[in-house]
């Protein structure tokens, strides 16, 4: 499961200070598109960044190895339901495959001037029907 909160002011000074150029560089044509055709672009824009953060945490690699658009977020896919339809590409689709992702999901929910996105990855199911964690790291927390 990754988690990601994002500051939707932020997002909209983002918007202001850069140019299609270089917002291609984070996000494919169809999530662009989205973006300019929205009412509340910064909010779009915010809810495709929080998507690919959590994401990526979801994965373990956080968006390190990864290239921005190989995480593809949708909102109009699922806006009624507040879910975000994603599509993994290049290195994340190969990451996904390797760990034994079978599907995600991904919610998202506004928190006033932020908004916060989930991510939950399920893995395929072994021959007991349990999932098969392949190079899923589990991190033991201290005991006080």
């Amino acid at each position: 499961m990754g988690i990601d909160i994002v500051d939707l002011s932020r997002m909209a000074r983002f918007l202001r200070r850069y140019p299609d150029r270089s917002l291609r560089m984070l996000l494919s044509e169809t999530e662009l598109g989205q973006v300019r055709r929205d009412p509340c672009p910064a909010v779009r824009l915010g809810t495709s960044f929080g998507a690919k953060e959590a994401c990526g945490k979801a994965l373990g690699t956080g968006l390190a190895g990864l290239a921005w658009t190989d995480i593809e977020a949708d909102c109009a896919a699922g806006s009624g339901d507040r879910g975000v339809r994603i599509a993994l590409n290049g290195a994340a689709a190969r990451h996904a495959a390797g760990l034994g992702v079978a599907r995600w999901q991904v919610r998202t929910q506004r928190l006033g001037p932020e908004a916060l996105m989930v991510c939950a990855l399920a893995l395929t199911a072994g021959a007991d029907g349990a999932p098969e964690p392949r190079g899923v790291r589990h991190v033991r927390q201290p005991r006080r």
